[in-house]
This record gives structure tokens, C-alpha cells and sequence, in this order.
């Protein structure tokens, strides 16, 4: 489960296709992961990369930076590189999203999660993440 590190470390198996472009500088996925259950241990993780954090069920809290943020199904955290962050919850579903790219236009306080509410949102992440999880080969 890659959570920490530089980009330039990833072996992102969803671009290795020869139907796709070769990963760029532009927008770059690093890893798509999901984990449902307790979150307790209150590890906090920074890294040098955006990550989208969804929740797919539950409700639980992102501790990000200096930030507590009350998420449940259907919401959509955006964590800048360098914010760290953890997640408290009895019970919580979530898929992460990994990207590295200039494409990426930040908020004026790049420092700090943008939170919104989307289940369509959340429905792409899933359909990204059953994607991902396909084992026959390479994309």
C-alpha cells in the first residue's frame, strides 16, 4: 500500500498500456486503494502528492493539517502535497486516489483539504477503483 514517497517512485500499473500515453508531467495517477473499516490508530500521513480521499460509507473525520472535517457517504476530501493527514472513524469505506501532475491548478491556500459532497463523484472514484483492481494484465 504505497501512502508515502515521491512520484517518481511509483510503478502506476494503469499506465503501463501501450493504448495509453506514457505517464507525464501533466497528470499522473499514482495508485488507486480502498479500505473499509475502524480507523483508530491516528497516524498521520504527509506526502508530495494530491490525494482525493471519498467515502463510500460511513462517517468518520479527516484530521488534515491544522483541520478536523466531518465527512460521510458521498463526500470528497482533495489533500494538497505536504498536508498531513488521518482519518478517525468506528467504521468508514474509503477509495484513495493518488496524482502528481502540473495540470493541477491549486487553491489560492494550498495547504488546506477542499471538501465537497458529490455521490456522482464518489461513483467515478468506484468505477476507478474497479478498474484498477482488474488482475488479468496490463491495462
Amino acid at each position: 500500500m504505497f501512502r508515502t514517497g515521491d512520484p517518481e517512485r511509483f510503478d502506476s500499473r494503469l499506465w503501463k498500456s501501450q493504448h495509453l500515453s506514457a505517464q507525464n508531467r501533466q497528470l499522473t495517477p499514482l495508485y488507486v486503494e480502498r479500505y473499509s473499516g475502524a480507523r483508530k490508530n491516528r497516524k498521520v500521513y504527509p506526502h508530495s502528492f494530491w490525494e482525493f480521499t471519498v467515502v463510500m460509507n460511513g462517517k468518520g473525520t479527516i484530521l488534515a493539517g491544522d483541520s478536523k472535517i466531518d465527512v460521510e457517504t458521498g463526500m470528497v476530501a482533495l489533500l494538497p502535497p505536504g498536508c498531513s493527514h488521518c482519518e478517525d472513524a468506528d467504521e468508514l469505506d474509503t477509495i484513495w486516489i493518488g496524482f502528481a501532475g502540473s495540470m493541477i491548478n491549486p487553491p489560492k491556500d494550498s495547504s488546506k483539504a477542499l471538501v465537497v459532497s458529490n455521490l456522482q463523484l464518489a461513483k467515478m472514484a468506484e468505477r476507478l477503483w474497479l478498474f484498477s483492481e482488474r488482475r488479468f494484465g496490463e491495462i
